[in-house]
């Protein structure tokens, strides 16, 4: 699960690059990014343990 979270993080920030938004479409889409990081993060510490 978490290497697909990578996967569409990566498909964000590369969107992010190349394409044309407005602000509040980019903003939606780095607050989407935090998420996934986050949940990234649990998934990994989870994993862990």
């Amino acid at each position: 699960m978490v290497v697909d979270l990578l996967f569409i993080a990566r498909d964000l920030l590369y969107s992010l690059g190349i394409m044309k938004f407005t602000e509040d479409e980019r903003n939606y889409m780095a607050g989407v990014l935090k998420k996934v990081i986050d949940v990234s993060l649990v998934e990994l510490e989870q994993e862990k343990m």
